[in-house]
């Protein structure tokens, strides 16, 4: 059957025609990383991201290359080859490192190395799939299973903090950015709590105050208010605090009622030391 997807975008924006050959070369040198030599077995779940890809794109709308290399990795640990799949994520990783020596002003976003790290987590608490998840819970185990990634997150967010400190007298602000509900204020509190046992005069502050009220905010293509773009922010007002901050100058925060959707009269007050740090918790943290 010819796949709807006949051509994918490449890095560069470009669209190029859909090869599946290089699926299946890119999952046959997975596995063989890992001892796996069964070319049938490659085609096989090359035909499963296919139809992976036909389900969600088509012409009109064609996958970018990275869209095709994460349908390539839920297939493989959907279809039980997890082992492949860190294989195949150690591969990307691999790839991206000589294109960044080849593009040394690009950037790579992707975060390859905790990414292998989470799903060497899952294998190793045989959670790394939904089917076994749900496995966990009706066994009653779930409960286990919370105190270990509890202790996960608790571990990175020392980690997180010992960085910090290593680099104390070159830091101003640290951000701690992530989409909605991926708990960074959670994290951005627990980070400070950390760095004020060492004596660091730290200042928490949560850009969502800055938010514009509803009728200034932009809309998507639905009508509904867009939270997510970073236009939805008085961006010139936290530039100016910010740089207000960094020069010692206290400011007055606005604070956002999300309920009603407009800043109310109450402010809140920060005033910086000269070794203060600054944790912007904040969902546009990357935004340039």
């Amino acid at each position: 059957m010819t796949p709807e997807v006949r051509q994918i975008f490449k890095r560069n924006g470009s669209l190029v025609p859909w090869d599946r050959e290089r699926v299946v070369v890119a999952i046959y040198k997975a596995a063989a990383a890992i001892g796996g030599h069964d070319r049938a077995l490659s085609e096989k779940l090359a035909d499963q991201v296919e139809r992976a890809l036909e389900a969600t794109y088509s012409d009109d709308d064609p996958p970018t290359v990275e869209e095709v290399q994460d349908v390539v990795e839920r297939v493989l640990i959907k279809a039980g080859h997890a082992a492949t799949a860190k294989a195949y994520i150690v591969y990307r990783h691999e790839r991206a490192k000589m294109r960044s020596a080849r593009r040394t002003d690009r950037v790579d976003l992707i975060p390859y190395k905790p990414m292998w790290q989470m799903l060497d987590w899952a294998l190793a608490h045989d959670c790394e799939t939904v089917d076994k998840l749900n496995a966990t819970i009706r066994e009653g185990r779930l409960p286990q299973l919370i105190a270990a990634a509890n202790a996960r997150y608790e571990g990175i967010l020392d980690d997180a903090a010992n960085a910090i400190l290593e680099r104390r007298d070159q830091l101003r602000f640290i951000i701690v950015a992530g989409p909605s509900s991926s708990g960074k204020t959670t994290t951005t509190h627990k980070i400070a709590e950390r760095l004020e046992k060492h004596g660091l005069h730290v200042i928490p502050m949560s850009l969502d105050n800055y938010f514009f009220d509803l009728e200034m905010h932009p809309q998507d293509e639905f009508g509904d208010h867009d939270f997510e773009t970073p236009e939805a922010m008085d961006l010139p007002l936290i530039n100016r605090h910010l740089a207000a901050l960094d020069e010692g100058r206290g400011i007055d925060m606005p604070r956002y009622d999300f309920k009603a959707g407009v800043r109310t009269r109450e402010k809140i007050r920060f005033e910086p030391k000269r070794d203060s740090l600054i944790l912007l918790d904040t969902l546009h943290g990357l935004y340039g």
